[in-house]
């Protein structure tokens, strides 16, 4: 039996405590169905709690169960889509910044080799002004 504090309810387990796990009573009554709540709600009335006077307790755990897995289950796909977006994305932003990079790249020897050209034409020019100052 386990007995909250403040709380004249008692309710027995039917599973061993979870302590490394945060209570998620509200996050588990916000996944359920409203109908449920009320059944789940229904049968806590009845104190306390024998699985064999009770047989409908382990559909209604079954059933609560099937609802958790199915939103945490729509909850990873939400993610994975999320997730998968975001690669694409990334994908996508790096062949960008490859393409700049290979564009500034190209334009950087371009310029290089205009650079060059200019200054072996200046040498040579450099070159007939002294040729020509000596020969005067």
């Amino acid at each position: 039996m386990v007995q909250k504090a403040g709380q004249n309810r008692t309710y027995q387990r039917i599973d061993s405590a979870h302590h490394h796990a945060p209570p998620v009573e509200t996050q588990a009554n916000a996944m359920r169905s409203p109908a449920l709540n009320v059944k789940l709600a229904a049968l806590a009335a009845h104190q306390p709690c024998d699985v064999e006077a009770h047989p409908e307790w382990l559909s209604l755990h079954s059933d609560d169960l099937i609802e958790r897995l199915q939103a945490w289950a729509a909850d990873l796909d939400a993610r994975e889509v999320q997730l998968n977006h975001r690669a694409a994305m990334q994908d996508q932003r790096e062949r960008q910044f490859r393409m700049t990079q290979q564009g500034i790249a190209a334009e950087l020897k371009e310029k290089q080799l205009a650079a060059e050209k200019r200054e072996s034409e200046l040498r040579r020019k450099a070159r007939q002004l002294a040729f020509e100052t000596n020969c005067r």
